[in-house]
This record gives structure tokens, sequence and C-alpha cells, in this order.
């Protein structure tokens, strides 16, 4: 039996915006910067973005902006060299910390395999970690046709993230195709992968800064996501109509974050919020539950909260956020692990030999996903249910020879 903890509405204040830092890093950074602020409805947080390339810099729309090692780089870029955008990232350390302080909530969103990306994001986010900040890492990792040598420079990159972060999301490109149709452009591709990440970042904030009628704060992050390392899912479902709530937990399972649901069954902890207007009743709020507990495991944790947005209408949303691996420990005191050298981190890779790679960073193409693009996986049985089944059946033999008899 699932056990679902709630906290009453009127409990801690809800998170003010100015304690939330949505932060860009780089040219994919920006982009996703570049989204939220065109088209997500992003009231409960700041935008700011940092590059080494000052024409990407001024053509984004965020309001902040910093330019990462002016003298350095001479605002041409990090030319793909992760060490010179670490670098451009530790000569304005100064700047960042500034832009920061005083922040709860960081989201850093970048594309790894790159100069600045790689070499800065995780620069920033030892700064944040260092000045009290949760942080929330979204990051993309390059398309399997981009070779070797930017493969193995994300996961350097990814390594060093997992150290600095709170709690880590990544998007593999090679996913981008199932997003759109095939005969889509590739513009539409991009900005569909932009949009997940957008709504993610949206959706966390709107989570914690959002009172509601049975709410989520901080403290019931920091445990969802308490686990060694700050590999975490995500899943986003948004759905009107007269199936609204199962419209929208198939969406959520959908999401690429959540590896379309196929490792929910491996949770330790699961928060699960609902937001919709006025007219989300409890009988919907019933049925998704129990429908998504059907996915996971019965010994999981579930935080569940619920909020009233008169903003979403006749919609109904549904956010998933759920670590994975073994529980540790994330609080925002804990000392940050310094950042190792990339050619430590590319050692350490080699000496992996044929272990097998993380969700979301295999490049085997002859092994098929078990969920396929467009489909929900299969309700995770547990062994208990299938022990059930077998005595059923052995029931129905029995009664089958008696009946012969």
């Amino acid at each position: 039996m699932l056990e679902y903890e709630r906290k009453p509405a009127d409990g801690e204040l809800a998170l003010a915006p100015e304690k939330v830092k949505v932060i860009g890093i780089g040219g994919a950074g920006s982009n996703v910067l570049d989204r939220i602020a065109l088209h997500e409805r992003m009231d409960d947080g700041e935008l700011l973005v940092l590059n080494t390339d000052v024409r990407d810099l001024v053509s984004s729309v965020a309001e902040d902006k910093i330019q990462l090692g002016k003298e350095l780089t001479q605002g041409l870029g990090a030319g793909g060299d992760p060490d010179l955008g670490k670098e451009a990232a530790q000569k304005t350390a100064d700047e960042i910390r500034a832009a920061l302080e005083g922040k709860s909530l960081v989201f850093i969103c970048a594309g790894l395999g790159g100069g600045t990306g790689s070499g800065a994001a995780p620069v920033v986010a030892k700064i944040a970690r260092e000045v009290g900040a949760f942080v929330v890492g979204f990051v993309t990792m390059p398309f399997s046709f981009e070779g070797r040598r930017r493969l193995e420079q994300a996961e350097s990159a990814l390594v060093q993230m997992e150290k600095c972060t709170n709690a880590l999301m990544t998007f593999d490109n090679d996913r981008m195709g199932s997003l759109i149709n095939q005969k889509e452009g590739i513009q539409q591709a991009f900005a569909a992968a932009d949009q997940i990440i957008g709504q993610s970042v949206g959706a966390i904030t709107k989570l914690v800064a959002q009172p509601g009628l049975v709410r989520i704060g901080m403290d019931d992050l920091l445990t969802a996501l308490k686990n060694e390392s700050s590999r975490c899912l995500f899943g986003f479902g948004q759905a009107s109509g007269d199936n609204r709530a199962q419209e929208a937990l198939k969406a959520a399972l959908k999401n690429p974050l959540l590896d379309r649901g196929q490792m929910l069954n491996q949770s330790s902890s699961l928060i699960a919020h609902i937001s919709g207007g006025e007219t989300t009743t409890l009988w919907e709020v019933e049925i998704l539950m129990n429908e998504l507990s059907k996915y996971v495991n019965d010994d999981a944790h579930i935080l569940f909260g619920v909020s009233s947005d008169k903003k979403q209408g006749e919609s109904l949303s549904l956010t998933i956020i759920s670590s994975i691996g073994k529980a540790g420990s994330s609080q925002l005191n804990e000392p940050v692990l310094d950042i190792e050298d990339s050619s430590e981190i590319e050692e350490s890779i080699e000496g992996e030999g044929d272990a097998e790679p993380e969700f979301g960073l295999s490049d085997d193409s002859d092994k098929e996903d078990s969920v396929f693009s467009g489909e929900v996986p299969e309700p995770f049985i547990s062994d208990s249910d299938e022990e059930d089944s077998d005595e059923e059946d052995s029931d129905e033999e029995d009664s089958d020879e008696e009946d012969s008899d």
C-alpha cells in the first residue's frame, strides 16, 4: 500500500520569486532561456544568461547577462575547448557569485560537449552550492553522430555536474527525433527539446514557489532527491477535456526526461504534484494517483501535492520528480567536492572499459528501447503480484481438474 505524505497549505511560506534564478550557459543554455522568456509563463524567477560568445549574449532576450572571460576569449567563444570555458568562468567567479547571492533555488541549463557549457556549467553549479542554493541542472548530451571526442567531453562534464548539483536531469539529443513528425523541420525539433526543458524549469519552480491545498516545499524536494548521485528523473504532462487526468499522466510518462517512464520502478522516492483550475475534482486526483501507483515500487516514498491555479483554466497538469540510485545525502550545507581536471575524468571514463552507460547516454543503436516513441510503459508488477498471479493460476488448474472428474 502506497502512503502519501500530506502537508497543510498554511505551512511554510511560498518561495519568493527573487529567491529563484534560472541560468542559461553557452549557446544551448541561452536558447532554453529564450524559450522560457518568450513562451513559458515564468513569473516566479529571474533569468540570467552566461556566455563567452558576445554575439550570442547580445542576441539573448534575457535581461541579466554576464560575459565569461571577457579578456581571455575576447568575446569569440571557447572554440569547443572545455578547459577554456572553465577558465573563463573562474575568471568571472566574483561576478557570478554576486548574481547568485541570496538565492534559494538555482536552475542551470547547458548543452554538454562543447566548450562553454561543458567547462563553465560545473563551475557555476559549484558557486551556487557554495552560496547555499539548491541547484537543479538540466543538461543535453550531444548527438551520437557528433563524434567520440565531443561525447567524451560531455561525459566528463556530466561527472563533474553530478558532484556539484543537488539534482541533475539529462536529455539525450538522439531522442529529439521522437518529439516531432519526420517531415517537420530541424528548427521544430530543437524548439521541442527546448520546450521540454523550459516546461520542466517552470513546473519545478511552480511546485515549490506557489501555495497549494497540499503543498510541496523545499524540504520535500530535498527528501525526494536524496541519493548518492544527483541523477534523477522528471516528467511533466498537461491536458484538458473529459479525460484530462489520464491524458496528463500519459503525457508525463512519455516525457524523455523521465526516460519514458521505464525507470520509475527503481525509484526510492517520488514527488507527484497535481495542478489545475477551479474545476479540478477529487475524483480526478484519485484516478491519477491510483494509475501512477501502478508504475512505481510498493516501497517507494511518495510525496504528494495539489495546487489550484486560475491561470490554467480547464487544464490539469502533473509533475513527477524521482531520484534514482541508493539513498544518500542531498543537504544544502553539504560540502561540494572539488571539480576534477578534465584529464582525470577522461582517464576514469576510459578505465571503465565496456561498462554499461547510464540511462540517456547509451549510443548502442542495436538495442531497442523497451518503450517506443509515443507509447506508455506497462505498469510495474512487483514480485508479490507475480506470486499472487501464480497462485491464482494453480487454483484455476485445480478447479479444471475437479470439473473433469
